[in-house]
């Protein structure tokens, strides 16, 4: 038993991405024009997020969640 709940603790997330996902090339035209936005920072961590909280886990920090997903809309707002 002990160490099956080491085997756990040693195993790493794994986010594997689709590549055809709309976001993917939008990301992607984001780097092609600024490779020091920093959306793109904003956008991994979202997805990252996005993709733990699809599993039924929770994230580390709901309020940097929350606001990265503000200051991504408010950007895209902005124009």
């Amino acid at each position: 038993r002990m160490n099956h709940h080491q085997a756990m603790l040693a195993s790493k997330r794994l986010l594997e991405v689709n590549a055809e996902h709309p976001v993917i090339p939008g990301m992607d035209q984001v780097l092609a024009k600024d490779k020091a936005d920093p959306r793109l920072e904003k956008y991994v961590r979202l997805l990252y997020d996005e993709a733990v909280l699809t599993e039924g886990s929770k994230i580390k920090d709901p309020l940097a969640f929350v606001q990265r997903i503000n200051d991504l809309v408010v950007k895209d707002l902005e124009g």
